[in-house]
């Protein structure tokens, strides 16, 4: 009952299955929303951003907020996605990634926000990416919730990456709601073999 990762990636880039083959259909199927469940280590951290770096590059203007439950969390994404630019596409960036935040000379940005309510508040980009969900403070992460809004023609967005360590822990909720019938929000799990 696990996905690959490869079908978030799928999942979180395309919009819609125009030009797709029936095969296709079958395998991937885009998301607005996403709840990926996996184990330490088997790349959640990675697939979020490598998701971001294509958003930033194929997406012009789109703007990623990468939020964690610790500072460490949030550089880890961060970091990743700033070695797929600076590898892949280093004249597509505007200027050098600074430590939080990048821009892309399309218009595009990536920041990490810092855990707080303060942070959070105010903020409206297109893309939100939570990295490491159970470790969260329930107030921030509801005052998140109000960030992702869609722009520019680019669909509000809300990725979460986690673990479920935490019995009746907040990722364990969010797994029961994205089950519910009539959530919007596509769950993927994997483990370390996927």
């Amino acid at each position: 009952d696990h996905a690959a990762p490869f079908e978030y990636i799928v999942g979180s880039f395309f919009d819609s299955t125009d030009g797709w083959t029936e095969e296709e259909k079958q395998l991937y199927k885009p998301h607005k929303d996403a709840l990926v469940w996996a184990a330490r280590g088997s790349g959640k951290t990675v697939c979020g951003a490598i998701t971001t770096h294509l958003d930033s590059i194929f997406r012009p203007g789109c703007e990623t907020r990468i939020l964690a439950g610790s500072a460490d969390q949030a550089r880890k994404m961060y970091q990743y996605k700033t070695e797929y630019d600076l590898r892949s596409f280093p004249d597509v960036v505007d200027g050098e990634p600074l430590m939080s935040r990048t821009r892309y000379r399309n218009g595009s940005a990536v920041e990490i926000l810092a855990a707080s309510s303060k942070s959070v508040r105010g903020t409206h980009v297109q893309r939100l990416k939570y990295d490491e969900l159970e470790d969260f403070k329930p107030n921030i992460l509801e005052a998140a919730q109000l960030v992702p809004q869609e722009q520019r023609g680019i669909p509000a967005s809300v990725e979460t990456f986690s673990t479920l360590h935490i019995q009746h822990g907040l990722m364990a909720e969010a797994v029961e709601r994205a089950g519910d019938p009539g959530s919007e929000v596509t769950l993927y799990k994997w483990c370390c073999f996927c």
